[in-house]
């Protein structure tokens, strides 16, 4: 798979957990919530720039590691989700 093809389906998957995120804090938390992502951003893309800079990463293995940090990030979200589902429906 490219590396854009690769973009493009985290990017997707992304979404589809931002949408899950929305749904269960509500619109009045989003704008805290999307300038923490892009502190969060910014952090990032000075970390891998150092990283491939210095040689420590290839270009392959920051997709890799990108691939695998969306994954657990949905395995987060589902997680927390299920529970708080599970608690607002036990009351």
């Amino acid at each position: 798979m490219s590396i854009e093809e690769r973009q493009k389906g985290r990017a997707f998957r992304i979404v589809q957990i931002a949408d899950k995120i929305r749904r269960h804090i509500g619109r009045s938390d989003v704008l805290q919530v999307n300038q923490t992502v892009l502190a969060c951003i910014a952090e990032q893309r000075a970390l891998w720039q150092l990283l491939l800079d210095r040689g420590f990463v290839t270009e392959e293995q920051r997709q890799d590691y990108l691939d695998r940090g969306v994954t657990s990030l949905e395995e987060h979200v589902h997680a927390k989700s299920a529970r708080v589902t599970v608690s607002v429906n036990d009351h």
